[in-house]
């Protein structure tokens, strides 16, 4: 969700300011993951299905999670309150690591530039890919112990 040309109906909330070559490449530069590169990719030009973007062929365009919102790009990442509780458990996380300061600023968007960068671009990319695979699965509860049992090996 970052903002790209020709987008202009897109969030300016959710893409203040951010640098589109940086997120381009940087799933290139933590991951040689393919299916990591190509959810990167699909989310950037926002082409990931959403109950909204499927809306003609699902029942309920309602977010998988809360129930109550209309499931878009950017409520399914950070406006839900089980995504925004998910993002504020991985800041705890990471501060419990010492990988970021307790001030971090983790809203999930931006590729990081700290002298952890890649570890934690990392963590980001498989975040969102797991929040996007639990919504896929149907899954009502975002467990955070099974996304950190996940990607503990590569994180610490």
């Amino acid at each position: 969700m970052y903002l790209i040309v020709n987008q202009s109906n897109f969030d300016p909330v959710l893409s203040p300011e951010i640098n589109r070559e940086d997120a381009y490449s940087m799933p290139f530069q933590t991951t040689k993951s393919t299916k990591l590169r190509e959810f990167q990719y699909k989310l950037l030009h926002r082409r990931l299905a959403t109950n909204t973007f499927l809306f003609y062929n699902v029942e309920d365009d309602t977010c998988t999670f809360c129930k109550t919102h209309k499931e878009d790009l950017s409520h399914l990442f950070w406006t839900c309150e089980k995504t925004t509780n998910f993002w504020k458990k991985l800041k705890l996380w990471l501060i419990s690591y010492k990988a970021v300061l307790e001030d971090y600023d983790l809203l999930g968007l931006r590729p990081d530039k700290t002298k952890c960068k890649k570890q934690i671009n990392f963590c980001l990319q498989n975040a969102r890919y797991y929040i996007y695979g639990s919504a896929e699965l149907q899954t009502i509860n975002l467990l955070f112990n099974n996304f950190c049992t996940n990607i503990k090996h590569f994180i610490v």
